[in-house]
């Protein structure tokens, strides 16, 4: 089995995906802004007295590290983003300087000018 020795990138099948992420990114920061407010909404509803406060002291953490993880996956998606748009924006140079380099050369290759 041979491989391919051309190197493909088709960049318009990629700027699809920096939609679906960003959208996906907008969605998790909108449940992470939920989340967050319905916390703070029901903050000390436990009450007081000895059972409130142990339910509040098994609850306030696992709350915590459950925001945590929210802003976590946001930010992985925002990053995965900015990968996806850096990684479109190289190739597209690329392919735009290599095609200006080709345009610049001789028809003739024995037309070139040693230095």
């Amino acid at each position: 089995m041979s491989m391919d020795p051309n190197i493909k990138v088709d960049t318009d099948a990629l700027t699809p995906a920096e939609a679906s992420y960003t959208g996906a990114g907008d969605e998790i920061d909108r449940i992470y802004g939920l989340a967050n407010a319905t916390n703070d909404e029901y903050a000390g509803c436990w009450g007081d007295d000895d059972t409130g406060q142990m339910f509040g002291a098994a609850y306030l953490p696992a709350a915590e590290n459950v925001l945590i993880g929210i802003k976590s996956i946001g930010d992985s998606l925002t990053s995965t983003v900015q990968g996806i748009v850096t990684m479109i924006k190289g190739y597209t140079d690329t392919e735009n300087d290599n095609i200006s380099a080709v345009r610049g050369m001789p028809d003739d290759p024995d037309d070139v000018t040693r230095g």
